[in-house]
């Protein structure tokens, strides 16, 4: 496709909310309902992180991954340790919403 770029762009965004608009209209834009599932739409993605979060830090720390831009060992345990506790907290507030 040869479009300009602006168009795509614009294209693109709107793409992203179709689904967003999509449920404001099957819910008839109750604001109450909206910000839950906004709360529950963020209590998913703090349970989805640390899926992305210890194999980035274990590959970044792996010299054969990254050669001379691994991590530093403080770095690395630096990592973990503030993603175990993270992923701890993101439990705990799971647990305290249901």
């Amino acid at each position: 496709m040869k479009l300009p770029q602006w168009i795509i762009r614009i294209g693109t965004r709107i793409f992203a909310l179709l689904p967003v608009i999509m449920v404001a209209i099957l819910f008839g834009y109750q604001e109450k309902t909206l910000d839950q599932l906004l709360v529950y739409s963020q209590v998913f993605l703090s349970i989805a992180l640390p899926f992305s979060i210890f194999p980035l830090i274990y590959l970044t720390s792996k010299k054969s991954v990254m050669g001379e831009f691994t991590n530093a060992k403080w770095n690395t345990i630096l990592g973990y340790v503030v993603s175990f506790i993270l992923t701890i907290l993101n439990v705990k507030f799971l647990f305290d919403i249901f």
